[in-house]
């Protein structure tokens, strides 16, 4: 089978732009401020050489955040794959210690019939 061939780019039609100075003081500090948050924001997270943003612990479980709870659950599962038993030890662990006692008891009843095995 032939393969399709690929849509032409598009592009939008270039505009000018003309840069005016600030003369409202108010318009000056609403911006002042706003660089200032994102600079403060951008100084919690450590950079490289390059300037890019190293992705710390901090940094990757704030990107966490934003997934859905099933993509949370893949990541996670994807992630205990590629560690040692160790550490997916350690890792199940820390789980556990946070489950209320009712989910726990449940977690048992579904494990113990595959540690009968």
């Amino acid at each position: 089978m032939a393969k399709k061939a690929p849509r032409p780019l598009r592009i939008a039609p270039l505009q000018r732009v003309v840069a005016e100075p600030i003369t409202d003081p108010a318009e000056q500090a609403a911006l002042d401020a706003l660089h200032q948050r994102q600079s403060k924001r951008m100084a919690a997270y450590p950079t490289a050489d390059n300037g890019q943003i190293k992705a710390g612990p901090a940094r990757v479980l704030g990107l966490c955040r934003q997934l859905g709870g099933e993509e949370r659950l893949q990541l996670l599962t994807k992630l205990a794959s590629q560690s040692s038993a160790e550490s997916q030890l350690e890792c199940l662990a820390h789980l556990l210690v946070e489950l209320p006692p009712s989910l726990l008891h449940q977690v048992e009843e579904e494990i113990r019939p595959q540690l009968a095995k």
